[in-house]
């Protein structure tokens, strides 16, 4: 701590430490930085960047069109709207080819990728953004993750799958739309885990309340319960629930898992939700997807797609499981949050067209695979 308080000052803190192989411990370790407290000499006119930056951010979010969850609201398919067109472009004409260079860019399966292929020739004349957001809305289903879940939402996944990230993500969505949101973290054994949660809750002035193990986590959310019913639905807050790694392949790990999963969905109706990484090898991913499944998992969110730049092992994924798409997170940035993932948006990201919200980069390619002036992720 010493040596770290001379790199960066009294105010550094320990974020995480880790030993490796041959005794030597590697230490990370951040600048907490404090707001300066608001000058009196300034008019109230004049207000802090990051005011300005909220301020902007939620002009961003249509009026009126909280994304609150209403049971039963998942099973209904809703229809596609047709994709708007882009500004002195063309739209993508359909090719089964280049729909299929496509595919293997992101590593699809080439099965899985002939059945969607055949799937979206019924919809050829409609274009290929069209008709591949036709196909997989047919083989696959989508449930996105409200801005105002109506259950408090766990997120559970292996390490080093974005959990943490993924909560502090959801939480800033709620503070975006005017709404706190209340934090809660299992991760208290990882070193510098709970100091990763409280530092995530301090930019976004939301507390974070740890629970040691599922008992803990019962008792909170029991308490939690009794509160709500005292409070009316549209006034009740957001809860995100952040849990440590687990390695479903151990027993320990699963009993530990279940038993958490159990307790959260038994005392506060708490739903458990997958977060998957990109760069999981692509038959882990399947193989623990399975297992997650059987703890009520019904959808996951894909992370780290800003850098494994392909999303082909996430549609293996759902096809192997059943498991739902619900978001994306593809870029590291809280402000920018999640994207959510519907037919529309899972095709543009195949096809390489940029999303509205982030910025990525397309995967690499040995040769063009649409000969069109077509605009790729960026």
């Amino acid at each position: 701590m010493e040596q770290v308080r001379v790199a960066l000052g009294d105010e550094a803190i320990i974020v995480s430490s880790y030993t490796k192989e041959d005794g030597r411990v590697e230490i990370t370790a951040a600048l907490e930085l404090r707001a300066p407290p608001p000058r009196k000499d300034l008019p109230t006119s004049v207000i802090s960047l990051e005011d300005e930056l909220r301020k902007r951010l939620r002009e961003t979010l249509k009026p009126g069109t909280t994304d609150t969850e209403k049971p039963g609201a998942s099973d209904q398919r809703q229809p596609i709207e047709p994709a708007e067109p882009v500004p002195n472009r063309p739209p993508l004409p359909f090719s089964s080819d280049q729909l299929r260079a496509c595919m293997r860019q992101h590593n699809t399966p080439d099965k899985l990728s002939d059945e969607l292929v055949q799937i979206a020739e019924g919809k050829s004349a409609q274009g290929a953004l069209d008709a591949l957001a036709y196909a997989l809305d047919l083989r696959f289903k989508f449930e996105p993750i409200p801005v105002l879940p109506a259950h408090p939402l766990m997120m559970i996944g292996m390490a080093g799958s974005g959990k943490t990230v993924t909560t502090a993500k959801l939480a800033v969505r709620a503070i975006l739309e005017g709404i706190d949101a209340e934090l809660i973290t299992t991760d208290t054994n990882r070193t510098g885990a709970l100091a990763q949660s409280k530092a995530y809750g301090e930019l976004m002035d939301l507390p974070v309340t740890q629970a040691e193990d599922a008992n803990a986590l019962g008792l909170l959310l029991d308490k939690r319960s009794d509160l709500a019913a005292q409070i009316p639905t549209e006034k009740q807050l957001p809860c995100f629930i952040d849990t440590a790694s687990t390695n479903p392949f151990d027993p320990l790990d699963r009993s530990l898992m279940i038993q958490l999963s159990q307790t959260a969905a038994h005392t506060g109706g708490a739903e458990p939700v997958l977060i998957a990484s990109a760069l999981t090898d692509p038959a882990i991913s399947i193989e623990s997807a399975d297992i997650y499944a059987h703890l009520g998992v019904r959808r996951f969110v894909a992370t780290q797609v800003d850098i494994a730049r392909r999303i082909g092992g996430f549609l293996n994924l759902a096809d192997a499981t059943g498991l739902a798409f619900s978001n994306a997170s593809i870029t590291p940035y809280l402000a920018r949050g999640l994207t959510r993932l519907d037919p529309m948006r899972l095709a543009r990201l195949i096809l390489g067209e940029s999303l509205e919200t982030p910025e990525l980069a397309p995967p690499p390619q040995n040769s063009r695979a649409l000969a069109h002036d077509h605009t790729e992720l960026s």
